[in-house]
């Protein structure tokens, strides 16, 4: 598998622009994740592997609510956690 940080913050901005829901953004994250627990995730360039993680990992909770009705992370956060 792999990804690049533009395709990260493609992500993101579907996510603001409502063009994809966060549970399919936090179900591709977490197959991001898996990839790399099992060393199988490819990024290139490599210098930006840091802020790719930091961001899968975000997006991997973005769906995580923090009642019924609302969720952990705004679109406030989102903005900010924008690589």
């Amino acid at each position: 598998m792999r990804t690049d940080l533009n395709e990260i913050r493609s992500r993101f901005d579907e996510l603001l622009t409502g063009t994809v829901d966060r549970k399919s953004v936090s179900d591709w994250a977490r197959d991001l994740r898996i990839a790399e627990d099992n060393r199988e995730l490819i990024v290139t360039p490599e210098d930006d592997r840091a802020r790719i993680w930091t961001a899968i990992l975000f997006l991997e909770g973005v769906d995580s609510k923090d009642s019924p009705d609302s969720y952990l992370h705004n679109e406030e956060d989102i903005r900010r956690e924008r690589p």
